[in-house]
């Protein structure tokens, strides 16, 4: 394997020819980090890249548009696009690539798509934490077994870094219903007036329930009852809390109509749920309580 090493910091790594023990997952190509890179690159690909900007600020072109970008952030190379990018003086930067026949398989997990060029990382610690452990197994990508734990980290890298993003892409109205939409599952056990949620997200309630239905394709009183649904599902396998409690913190009255809707929902009542999908058993009941 070709592997060029400038410093502990500082790697360019060629993964296709290594034996993966267990292939299934993404396979990596070839991986690199470049600490105070202060090049541009104006080329066409023939793989699927992602570069992650870790420090510095640059610009990135590719389809005609133009981007000032900043770090945390990720920028997207596809085969066949000219792009265009690099540093305002220096920047930090670790970079995936794929071989262009895992389009499809990238394509289902939704890692690109072509109205999502870059992306910035709103939540960064997560990601840290990934890529320390990468570039650790990065460096010793020879050892037996080094390079699927090295292809299943690029794949978290990549989650990580989209549950953690901020779409300059996203268009306002699709922003405001996720905003919406997050409020609702984080409050799940609330009543919400949706005409109210509409107005305060700057929409009619026509204009904003017809942006719901596009973006979201489920009715809000059903989403809002599948937020509660799927949080009495935890409770119920984590927690040895009565069933009528568990209604009540999720959000329902009368426990007769949670049980009624938890089993159309699940095709289980709450109790035999419960009894197939128990783990409370392995958990001391103290640390259950301080969870």
């Amino acid at each position: 394997m070709d592997v060029m090493i400038f410093d502990m910091d500082n790697f360019a790594i060629h993964l296709e020819p290594l034996l993966r023990r267990y292939p299934g997952m993404l396979p990596l190509r070839s991986v690199g980090r470049l600490k105070r890179k202060s090049y541009w690159v104006d080329r066409t690909f023939t793989t699927y890249n992602f570069s992650f900007i870790l420090k510095g600020k640059g610009v990135y072109r590719t389809t005609g548009k133009e981007w000032q970008v900043e770090a945390p952030c990720v920028i997207t190379q596809w085969p066949g696009v000219p792009v265009a990018y690099g540093p305002d003086g220096a920047w930090d930067e670790l970079y995936l690539m794929y071989d262009e026949t895992l389009r499809r398989a990238l394509e289902a997990r939704r890692f690109v798509k072509r109205s999502r060029p870059w992306w910035a990382i709103r939540e960064f610690g997560r990601v840290t934490t990934v890529l320390d452990e990468f570039s650790e197994c990065a460096l010793d990508a020879d050892a037996p077994g080094m390079v699927d734990r090295i292809d299943a980290l690029g794949s978290e890298l990549i989650l990580e870094s989209l549950l953690g993003a901020d779409h300059p892409q996203q268009d306002p109205a699709e922003a405001a219903v996720r905003r919406v939409q997050a409020l609702l599952a984080s409050h799940s056990e609330d009543e919400h007036d949706f005409e109210e949620l509409a107005v305060d997200a700057g929409y009619s309630p026509s204009t904003f329930r017809r942006h719901w239905n596009r973006l979201v394709q489920l009715p809000p009183h059903q989403y809002l009852l599948q937020c509660r649904v799927l949080r009495a599902q935890r409770l119920l396998a984590e927690t040895d809390d009565p069933v009528g409690e568990i209604a009540e913190r999720v959000g329902f009255e009368d426990a007769l109509y949670f049980s009624r809707r938890f089993r159309q929902a699940t095709g289980l009542a709450p109790t035999r749920y419960r009894d197939k999908y128990r783990v409370a058993a392995m958990v001391p009941r103290e640390k259950r309580n301080k969870g």
